[in-house]
């Protein structure tokens, strides 16, 4: 663990593109309405994170959590004697593809503990992500999952949903966070009838523009605890001419300002 620990903390001043994201925290975390668009894996490597609402579960150092999509959940970072510190992983649902299901779960999350040969192959992952193409990442996130089935967490796989249109508006969201799109530029970018797109999402329920706020304002939050840009500077980024349109926003949704969320990054 000493390892994972000291590669991921390394991790935390790369400016490379890589393909996981490290959080950390020196004073606690308090974000409500956290938004996961795609199936992540967190592995909590000091500290605790802590699940609220629906889903009422706590994830210690040493274990792992795994989240299936889910429109909001209230989530606590805690540091402990150390920072909190954990590795994020996000899935595509192609990686999924091929995998055979064998247990049936209904549950959105589970928690499961970092054995040895899954911490060594964590840190294979990120060693090997130092010198992989972007183009070879899912090859190693499709053996992350196996790896996680063949240590008995196979139920991960029932907790995959079908991908639906509100997946696909939220790819093409992702591709550029500061992007403010209309239904007519992304039923051509679809390449659907505007009243198609509308019907699907009135189907699942989504609103197209309460979407695209999530996707820009989940990306500023990323920024915020990712990378030192300047709040300014981020607001831009996802979409915002006003920083303080943005603080606004942004703590209506996730119940804390920009500011106050950088500062649990500096010791109180």
């Amino acid at each position: 663990m000493e390892r994972l620990i000291e590669l991921t903390q390394k991790a935390i001043s790369s400016n490379k593109k890589l393909p996981f994201s490290i959080y950390y925290c020196k004073r606690k975390q308090l974000l409500r309405h956290v938004p996961i668009f795609n199936p992540v894996i967190v592995f909590v490597l000091s500290g605790e994170k802590i699940l609220s609402d629906e889903m009422e579960a706590t994830c210690n150092a040493g274990e792992f959590l795994f989240l299936s999509e889910t429109p909001g959940i209230t989530i606590s970072n805690i540091p402990g004697k150390q920072d909190y510190l954990a590795l994020f992983i996000e899935f595509e649902y192609q990686d999924f593809d091929g995998i055979k299901l064998t247990t049936k779960n209904t549950e959105r999350f589970l928690i499961g503990d970092m054995n040895a040969a899954l911490v060594k192959s964590i840190i294979q992952f990120i060693e090997w992500s130092d010198v992989s193409p972007e183009e070879m990442w899912e090859i190693r996130r499709k053996e992350l999952i196996h790896m996680l089935c063949f240590y008995g967490y196979q139920e991960i796989i029932s907790m995959i949903v079908k991908p639906k249109i509100n997946h696909q508006l939220t790819d093409v969201f992702k591709e550029n966070p500061a992007i403010r799109w209309n239904i007519k530029n992304m039923s051509k970018k679809l390449a659907m009838s505007e009243s198609t797109l509308r019907r699907r999402l009135k189907i699942e329920g989504t609103g197209f523009r309460d979407l695209n706020t999530q996707v820009r304002l989940a990306h500023g939050m990323h920024l915020l605890q990712t990378t030192d840009h300047s709040i300014s500077i981020i607001s831009e980024k996802c979409g915002y001419q006003s920083q303080s349109r943005f603080t606004e926003r942004f703590k209506e949704i996730f119940g804390v300002t920009p500011k106050k969320l950088r500062q649990t990054l500096l010791a109180g």
